[in-house]
């Protein structure tokens, strides 16, 4: 695991640390462009950019239509 192999070359603790990363972001979610509004964003180029860090990595990934907010999964998440 990538994570274990920092851990030993850099002899480093890690810490997770759960955070809202966008906080108003309403319950019933939103999509990508309402979230991006009036930055400019290339969304299909974002998705395109992470699948192939993902897919170098191994891992799956699905391409994101919608963003929803994950407090009170994370908060169930430090009590698990």
């Amino acid at each position: 695991m990538r994570i274990e192999n920092l851990k030993q070359a850099y002899n480093i603790d890690i810490k997770l640390v759960h955070f809202p990363l966008h906080a108003d972001t309403p319950a019933e979610g939103q999509t990508l462009e309402q979230l991006f509004a009036g930055r400019g964003k290339d969304i299909p180029a974002m998705n395109a950019r992470m699948k192939g860090l993902m897919e170098a990595e191994g891992l799956p990934y699905g391409t994101r239509t919608h963003t929803y907010n994950s407090r009170l999964a994370q908060e169930l998440g430090s009590w698990a």
